[in-house]
């Protein structure tokens, strides 16, 4: 219980001024009824609980597994026995993330002659081929500069001749795909890989998920060449949600649905793999599956939570800010940015492995700090590109551009912490949040294959963000280094 009273602490301070940010949004921006607000806050309490149980659960289950399965892996001394399990890992959770799922069929809607499967599947694809890459970077120590430099080098380029009402979407699925399944699974994954891998160090795992959510990008784009650019949607109907007894229960129902589908393959791999490789006891399993639990319960309150108070209010709203000055977009969207990916549980996972691989060096609540800063002003931008009706390559060029030239001045420890950061930023409470904010003031501002083409790429821009902010913070860290004898021990970046 103590361990569970901590988590909701630290879950408190950082969602509720979220919570009330959103409220603020439903009182001025909506027309909602006193019963309207007593749900919001209702609902609100799932997502604080969901939140509290999911992060209890990772800590008890999904970190050691994943560490102890990714320390097993060197041991092997096996490529195929390394190629298998990584890929059955990615696979398992990335065809059964519920982001992915839903962008899919989001994605269906505006392209009929596109399946959903043929978006899930590519997804799954282009995350296990960079995975096994980054498996074999740990392993055997390849720099992680050139690996970024091929892929978005070659994401960039194929972008150009994309059709371009596909190019936010493809560049979007990066950061739907690093979800919460998905971000905890791969942080303790290639910690443990890496702590079983002689002569390197934690500071070395990370990098993972950065490339993750590079994967779906390119293979998106690449399957978006032999697609016909036209696209059929409206890129949504921009009406206003209503929370009544049938959407809470059909939200419940799905909710419930896509987790499950997420965990039961997910927690019967890893009994197989403890029972089968690690010898593991049934008390070591049942403990597993408890935290499992935890996480999945906690998931699903928290989702449940966030599909019946937030999405409602932030769509509504996006028709309601284009009555107001654009100045006011901008605001909100700096605001909000920064309130909910300070919240995400993703950041708060990275940001403690990050405090524990660098000894205290780069603290915690810095690295926080620093993404949900980057990610508030790049939301603000995002709103500035749609109130312009300016095209996303104007912006995600010239960032990764400059993202890839900083690589190489950028302390080699700090470049995949930094790619990392794009990914958990990109966490549930951001992508729901945010997307349905965006969405719906594209639907309103514009029609046709113009609402695609606006609708999508937000989640592209906080993706962004934390990157380049955090390769910067490796270059002062690199000049900071390159004057003192020894490296971490000698400051701290607090």
């Amino acid at each position: 219980m103590g361990a569970l009273k901590d988590k909701f602490k630290e879950v408190f301070t950082s969602t509720m001024p979220v919570i009330i940010v959103v409220f603020m949004m439903q009182v001025f921006l909506t027309k909602s009824t006193y019963t309207d607000y007593m749900l919001f806050w209702g609902f609100s309490v799932f997502v604080l609980a969901g939140l509290t149980f999911f992060l209890h659960g990772v800590d008890m289950g999904v970190n050691p597994v994943g560490n102890a399965i990714g320390s097993e892996i060197p041991k092997r001394k096996s490529r195929l026995f390394m190629i298998l399990v990584i890929f059955a890992i990615s696979f398992l959770v990335t065809v059964a993330e519920p982001n992915v799922s839903i962008f899919g069929q989001q994605v269906m809607d505006i392209y009929p002659s596109v399946s959903s499967n043929t978006i899930v599947y590519g997804i799954s694809a282009g995350i296990a081929f960079v995975l096994l890459i980054a498996a074999i970077k740990i392993v055997y120590d390849l720099p992680l500069r050139y690996i970024f430099l091929l892929g978005w080098g070659a994401i960039i380029i194929i972008a150009f001749i994309a059709p371009e009402a596909f190019r936010g979407i493809a560049f979007d699925s990066g950061g739907v795909a690093t979800g919460p399944m998905m971000v905890p699974v791969l942080l303790a994954l290639s910690l443990g890989i890496c702590l079983g891998t002689p002569g390197r160090s934690e500071m070395d795992s990370f990098g993972m998920v950065g490339l993750a959510a590079m994967g779906p990008v390119l293979a998106l784009l690449l399957i978006s060449l032999g697609i016909d650019g036209g696209g059929t949607g409206s890129g949504g109907s921009g009406e206003a949600i209503v929370v009544n007894a049938e959407y809470v229960l059909n939200e419940l129902v799905t909710v419930s649905k896509n987790i499950l589908a997420a965990l039961i393959p997910l927690t019967i791999f890893f009994i197989f793999f403890q029972r089968r490789f690690l010898t593991y006891t049934w008390d070591a399993v049942r403990s597993m599956s408890i935290g499992l639990t935890y996480t999945g319960i906690g998931l699903i309150l928290f989702l449940f939570g966030v599909y019946c108070a937030f999405i409602p209010v932030v769509s509504e709203s996006g028709a309601a800010l284009l009555g107001l000055h654009p100045i006011w977009m901008v605001l909100i969207g700096l605001v909000l940015g920064f309130l909910i990916v300070f919240a995400e549980p993703a950041v708060s996972i990275l940001g403690d492995q990050v405090n524990r691989a660098s000894n205290g060096a780069i603290r915690k609540g810095k690295i926080r700090l620093i993404i949900s800063v980057a990610v508030g002003g790049f939301v603000a931008l995002a709103m500035v590109k749609i109130s312009f009706d300016l095209s996303i390559l104007i912006f995600v060029v010239p960032g990764y551009v400059a993202i890839l030239i900083l690589m190489f001045y950028s302390d080699k420890d700090i470049i995949g912490i930094a790619f990392d950061s794009g990914g958990v930023a990109t966490g549930p409470i951001a992508v729901a949040v945010t997307m349905a904010l965006y969405t719906s003031i594209s639907s309103a501002k514009y029609s046709g294959i113009e609402a695609v083409i606006n609708g999508f790429g937000v989640v592209a821009f906080m993706a962004m963000a934390p990157t380049l902010f955090l390769m910067i913070l490796g270059v002062i860290i690199k000049r900071r280094k390159s004057r003192m004898v020894c490296g971490y021990e000698h400051f701290k970046i607090q």
